[in-house]
């Protein structure tokens, strides 16, 4: 099992304290939510979990310390990322997505994989058209597919389902869900939307400048 922790001793922006000496931690193969009001810092605080936002405190990894000199590797070899606006690029199809991050980084595309990835989201249908042409519920399954196929452990999840309609935020939740139990990933995500609660294993809650566990 891995852990992951943050020790939050301040996070500071324009000169407005949005942490104050709080603790975060989240277990391998479980389903997260942050929550809290808008302009919290709920999306500052995924950042600071995927290091891509730097904070005065210390990040562990099974409780032991990660150097300052190693957090590009951590945060390359750890994390993956779903977006609300997808991050896709239209012009090219979902397949060509999905590969992209692999490419960048030199490391090899396992096809059995993508292909297996693609019927477990239900979109082999659409895997070779072209971003622009897909509908919103498509698109974010082709996201979650790019996310997948890196094989991170840590998915981080900023509002996947902010724009999508009803029917879709249950399937892509669904899915989501399910990505946790069958491939042991750990998926934390932020959002506001107080019907998605029984999707998740633990509720973290940002208020008075602490990260809580809300019950």
């Amino acid at each position: 099992m891995m852990k992951w922790t943050l020790q939050i001793e301040n996070k500071s922006f324009n000169n407005l304290n949005l942490f104050l000496d709080t603790k975060v931690e989240f277990e391998s193969g479980k389903f997260y939510a942050i929550k809290g009001e808008s302009g919290i810092g709920k999306t500052t605080l995924l950042k600071m979990i995927g290091l891509l936002e730097s904070f005065k405190g210390d990040s562990f990894i099974n409780e032991n310390k990660i150097d300052y000199k190693e957090l590009e590797k951590y945060r390359r070899d750890t994390f993956t990322y779903i977006f609300q606006d997808f991050k896709l690029i239209p012009e090219l199809t979902a397949y060509e997505n999905a590969i992209l991050p692999l490419k960048n980084l030199h490391e090899p595309v396992d096809l059995a994989y993508l292909d297996e990835l693609s019927e477990f989201l239900g979109i082999v249908s659409i895997l070779h058209k072209k971003v622009k042409f897909l509908s919103g519920g498509e698109a974010q399954r082709a996201a979650i597919l790019r996310a997948l196929l890196t094989r991170r452990p840590f998915i981080l999840a900023d509002e996947p389902t902010g724009s999508l309609d009803g029917n879709n935020v249950d399937i892509v939740m669904s899915i989501l869900k399910e990505v946790v139990k069958k491939y042991n990933r750990t998926i934390i995500m932020v959002t506001h939307d107080k019907n998605l609660d029984e999707y998740f294993d633990c509720i973290y809650k940002i208020e008075e400048k602490k990260v809580v566990l809300y019950v």
